[in-house]
């Protein structure tokens, strides 16, 4: 950080590192006139795609997970007496349910393996149970992946969405045919809408990637130079990453990479690391799936 704090713009916009024997600055500044390539390629790119590009914004009818009753509603229908929450099984679900089970007024709802209702497996972690039309209403869902139809219920003031199966790998939810008409004064998720541009490897480098670049600025300086591969090694963003890899090579004799999952891990899982080509070729090959490229 300190080095960059130092760097200046030359004539044609590379960002170049001062040199001095202190910081390896003639190595330092060949590797960053080969990140200036890809970068200068990757802008070119951008441009001409930035039209049809994806959007990064959240939709506003999908409203951020909170209360989605108006204040005046909340007047109207009073304070809750009880507090109904489900937690799917997954990464830290015990010790979520052990804070909630600790504040007061706040208890598991159906489809929580905490509650009597329906069939519960805590060795096979899941609960089976059918949409009840006089069960209570969940207000706190917390899910390991975005659960679409309750962020649609709480836009839309929906009531009688029921949770009918809760284990590691998913959780479903199905309307009641005939729900008692409860007032739900508010109603929590633990996800946004469209989150993932932020909360998945893949989508946060991209996020960037586009800001830094529609500003004119080299996102590279600001986080390592990341590529991010959907196809394996016949992706074109694969040809990009082997062209930035025998730049530095030949520039910097430097070949090491990271390469990540860039989706639905988290907590290190599936991290690797390697110093050759053919090494990162296999990986990528390995499995259909969004990967990340960084360098090391």
């Amino acid at each position: 950080s300190f080095a960059r704090a130092h760097q200046s713009a030359s004539p044609s916009g590379r960002r170049v590192q001062s040199a001095s024997p202190r910081n390896g600055g003639r190595r330092r500044a060949q590797s960053q006139d080969s990140r200036a390539e890809v970068v200068a390629s990757r802008a070119s790119s951008s441009r001409r795609t930035s039209a049809s590009g994806a959007a990064t914004s959240i939709p506003a009818a999908a409203q951020p997970a909170g209360a989605v009753t108006s204040s005046s509603q909340r007047a109207k229908n009073g304070a809750a007496s009880r507090v109904c929450y489900v937690v799917q099984f997954g990464n830290n679900s015990n010790l979520l349910r052990q804070m909630l089970r600790a504040r007061a007024c706040w208890l598991p709802g159906p489809g929580d393996p905490g509650n009597s209702a329906g069939k519960t497996s805590i060795e096979e972690k899941t609960v089976n149970l059918s949409a009840a039309n006089d069960a209570q209403e969940i207000q706190f869902l917390w899910t390991m992946y975005p659960q679409k139809a309750f962020i649609s219920s709480m836009a839309s003031e929906q009531q009688g969405l029921r949770v009918v199966l809760n284990d590691e790998k998913r959780l479903q939810m199905k309307p009641a045919q005939n729900p008692c008409s409860q007032p739900v004064i508010m109603r929590a998720h633990n996800h946004f809408s469209g989150g993932s541009v932020i909360t998945s490897k893949a989508g946060l480098v991209k996020t960037i990637v586009d800001f830094y670049l529609r500003h004119g600025r080299d996102p590279f300086g600001a986080v390592p130079l990341t590529f991010v591969v959907t196809e394996g090694s016949s992706d074109p963003q694969f040809a990009e990453w082997r062209r930035a890899y025998d730049l530095i090579e030949q520039s910097t004799n430097q070949s090491m990479w990271l390469v990540k999952p860039g989706d639905l891990s988290n907590r290190g899982n599936g991290i690797r690391i390697y110093d050759s080509s053919e090494g990162v070729a296999e990986r990528v090959d390995s499995k259909s799936r969004a990967w990340v490229l960084q360098k090391y």
